[in-house]
């Protein structure tokens, strides 16, 4: 190989070299060169990014569950003279009669009786007389019909020895899922071949305010 040859393999590896430094460092260059107000920029955007992911999520979260109705209750529960609640929800919000009242999604308190466009009226479970059918018993196997003293009680004759004692969840007959109220007593009298069973409800119903309302043939189940 010449001196001559030489010198040109040189030039270009050299020329090869010094393209690839500059052109190569380009981009790296044009990173150090960003100002701080383009990473603001870039940062503002990832954070509203972020945000709008997070109220996604809440606001899944907040979603009530299938064939569940959210709501208020306008007027009625625990006052004298009052075993009906008001609600704010209607057939325009798809509530029927029979529909289920709830609070805290535990315990049920009353069914739907009239329904209206805006609004809709249910009857407590302890309305005076009003007759339902609950289970009780450690297991929830024993079924009983309850009848409404009015205000947040309830009673039940029962045959002697039936098996539920004080402190026993009473349960709705239809759906065991539901908490109606608890046995605080039970009246056992020597000669008699029954026994009264005591029912309230483990709350005031004074202090609810919002309920949901559970469509009927879901929990007829």
């Amino acid at each position: 190989m010449t001196y001559l040859q030489s010198k040109k393999i040189l030039a270009f590896f050299a020329a090869f070299f010094l393209f690839f430094i500059f052109e190569g460092s380009i981009p790296f260059l044009a990173f150090l060169g960003r100002s701080e107000r383009d990473f603001n920029a870039e940062n503002k955007i990832l954070y509203e990014k972020i945000a709008g992911l997070e109220k996604q999520i809440f606001n899944l979260q907040k979603t009530p569950a299938v064939n569940t109705i959210s709501a208020n209750i306008i007027f009625g529960g625990g006052y004298i003279f009052s075993d009906s609640i008001f609600l704010d929800k209607g057939a325009e919000d798809g509530v029927r009669v029979g529909d289920l009242v709830v609070f805290e999604s535990s315990f049920a308190i009353a069914s739907i009786e009239e329904v209206y466009n805006k609004h809709s009226k249910a009857a407590l479970f302890s309305r005076f007389g009003a007759k339902t059918p609950f289970r009780s018993g450690v297991e929830k196997n024993i079924l009983f019909d309850a009848e409404g003293r009015g205000g947040e009680e309830m009673f039940s004759l029962l045959p002697k020895g039936s098996g539920i004692d004080v402190g026993n969840g009473v349960y709705l007959g239809q759906n065991s899922k539901f908490i109606v109220g608890i046995v605080e007593e039970v009246g056992k009298k020597e000669g008699r071949d029954f026994e009264e069973i005591k029912i309230l409800l483990p709350f005031s119903l004074r202090s609810i305010v919002d309920v949901e309302i559970i469509k009927y043939e879901i929990e007829q189940r």
